[in-house]
């Protein structure tokens, strides 16, 4: 009995053996797909997957397995079936274009339906991970309700979508490039959306946790009857929005008035909606730059900072309803309105240029704190406080100053506390005195009466060693020597500053070198943020004042313009932070003594960093 069992586990342990030994090992595959190759929709997938060549993407994606990375030379290839172009992707995959976007092309073989998953020319499963690069879509003049309908997650870098559009002038006004309503995050690098039938990117339902858009382009139709959204966010989604120009969204639906917007955020189709539009968005020549809400029931929660708003016709900002909206940092100019608010619970505006708007801030039903903004030259009033406004809009330490009608007009039945303010004259308000107007119901006094320059509204600035900043843009005196100094009095030459009156008390600022010309003077750790470090830094500098007495004075109290020697982004992580997160700030170039510098506007201390991307 004892020898059966010792033969026994002797051949368990070869069978054991010869298992572990011969079982293959598995990898991910590189499908190839050109207009020359061999495997056609007809043809069996070879195997393996990856010992032939495709001229068809959707056979590649038929044959490729779980992982695989299918890659697209330059051509243009017919993607879908005879009676529907829809592709569904049920495998995690990586699609990639071997050459520059617009050299790879995808078009449909036919047009979509319009309800369903039938709506859709790619169809994502729930739980597949995909990513897409370097391709163009292009609806080609078919009808195409959603180019992307995702229920998964993923990435979109360099894409091109075109002519995405299923009657966009009625009676469906659609069209979509990326509807993500999956449980999990889509995110959209660099990519461009032009000729979209109504939304670039939708953000749609709660398992939408954090779809980042950042650093795309959507440019709308313009005037018309058709809609434009370069992002939505409802339903429940949370989205990052960050660094994008969306311009020329200014159509209205003829069916029933509605109107076009850069980003729309609303929980009209579902509670917990939220949104961070931040770090240089640029968003201009739209209906509205961000409109919040479709109805008077939305309780959206939205942060909008350091951002350029201009040349929207009805609005920078503008919200029919919502929950808690944040407003800093922004530069709000030239807009039919600049921030327009109406049924707000809990709103902040705070540490923004609102400049040569129709009105600089709306309030009607809604509560609001307003302090440490520059808000001039509005063609009517500076802030709007309507007759249906609820008690308790809180109006501190801005300055107002040549806005038409009123700097601050009150039509609530409770009165609104608008002190510590700069009127424009050194002897407060009209009618008391020679500054902007106030109207009945406005507590002014006290009053700020230090001039803040000889002509605040253009922001006159004490400067170290240049000239002033205007308008919002950043000016440095050429011939002046290196601005921001150090605690022993040397300067260095890479950074300046521009102080404005009333930012820092001794109209001063300090620096502290962390890096320069891509050499850490002090540990990478100063910057505190590994995500910017790892962009490639080229200078890193400490920008912070001291007060009279020797405090610090980490809260400028408004914006002082800080340039970097050198071309690339401009991140600004503030000491007010903790932790510290990286905004990238809206900047420009100019030529300092002979060499080029990168300009931006911070709002408070901390740290300035220019990577090389």
């Amino acid at each position: 009995m004892r020898k059966i069992f010792v033969r026994w586990l002797i051949v368990m342990l070869f069978v054991v053996l010869m298992s572990t030994v011969f079982i293959p090992m598995t990898h991910a595959a590189t499908l190839s797909v050109s207009p020359g190759g061999t495997i056609g929709a007809a043809d069996a997938c070879p195997i393996p997957a990856d010992s032939q060549t495709y001229n068809s993407v959707d056979k590649a994606i038929e044959c490729a397995a779980a992982g695989d990375t299918i890659t697209i030379n330059p051509g243009t290839y017919t993607v879908g079936g005879v009676a529907a172009p829809l592709i569904t992707i049920d495998k995690n995959l990586i699609i990639v274009g071997a050459g520059a976007a617009n050299n790879v092309i995808l078009q449909p073989s036919t047009n979509t339906g319009n309800s369903g998953d039938a709506r859709a020319w790619f169809l994502v499963n729930a739980g597949v991970n995909l990513t897409v690069t370097d391709l163009t879509f292009d609806g080609n003049g078919l009808s195409i309700w959603q180019a992307f309908r995702h229920r998964g997650s993923g990435e979109f870098n360099r894409v091109a979508f075109n002519d995405i559009q299923f009657q966009p002038s009625g009676p469906s006004y659609a069209g979509t490039a990326i509807a993500a309503f999956g449980n999990g995050n889509v995110n959209v690098f660099n990519s461009t959306f032009t000729n979209i039938g109504r939304i670039g990117v939708q953000y749609f339902g709660a398992g939408v946790t954090n779809g980042t858009f950042r650093d795309n382009t959507y440019t709308g139709k313009g005037d018309g009857d058709h809609l434009d959204y370069g992002v939505e966010v409802g339903a429940g989604a949370n989205a990052t929005i960050e660094g994008n120009v969306i311009s020329g969204n200014r159509g209205v639906a003829s069916v029933d008035g509605s109107t076009s917007a850069a980003i729309l955020v609303t929980t009209f189709f579902g509670p917990g909606t939220s949104a961070t539009i931040a770090a240089g968005n640029n968003l201009n020549n739209n209906t509205s730059g961000v409109a919040i809400g479709f109805d008077m029931s939305d309780t959206s929660t939205v942060n909008i900072n350091n951002n350029t708003i201009t040349n929207n016709t009805a609005n920078g900002i503008g919200a029919s309803s919502a929950g808690t909206v944040t407003i800093a940092s922004n530069t709000i100019t030239s807009n039919g309105d600049g921030i327009d608010l109406a049924n707000v619970a809990n709103a902040t505006i705070q540490r923004n240029l609102i400049d040569q708007n129709g009105s600089g801030v709306e309030l009607a039903n809604t509560n609001a704190t307003i302090n440490n903004n520059n808000i001039f030259d509005s063609n009517t009033i500076g802030v709007d406080v309507s007759d249906a406004t609820s008690s308790g809009t809180v109006i501190n330490n801005n300055q107002f100053c040549n806005n038409t009608q009123f700097g601050v007009q009150n039509q609530a039945a409770t009165i609104v506390d608008a002190t510590n303010n700069w009127w424009g004259a050194v002897d407060g308000p009209a009618p008391v005195g020679s500054g902007d107007a106030i109207s009945a119901g406005v507590t002014f006094n006290p009053f700020n009466a230090i001039s803040p320059g000889a002509s605040p509204c253009a922001l006159q600035t004490n400067t170290i060693g240049g000239s002033s900043s205007t308008g919002g843009e950043t000016v440095v005196d050429e011939s002046g020597p290196a601005l921001c100094s150090f605690f022993d009095g040397s300067v260095n030459e890479i950074v300046r500053a521009d102080v404005p009156d009333l930012t820092v008390t001794d109209g001063s600022v300090f620096c502290r070198v962390i890096a320069e010309n891509g050499n850490f003077v002090t540990s990478q750790a100063e910057i505190g943020h590994i995500a910017v470090i790892q962009r490639g830094v080229i200078q890193a500098v400490d920008v912070f004042g001291l007060r009279m007495n020797g405090d610090p004075a980490p809260d400028f109290n408004g914006f002082v313009n800080i340039c970097l020697r050198g071309t690339g982004n401009f991140y600004y992580l503030s000491a007010l932070q903790s932790p510290r997160v990286p905004q990238r700030l809206s900047s420009s170039q100019m030529t300092i003594a002979g060499q080029t510098f990168t300009c931006a506007r911070i709002p408070d201390a901390g740290t300035v960093v220019l990577t090389e991307n």
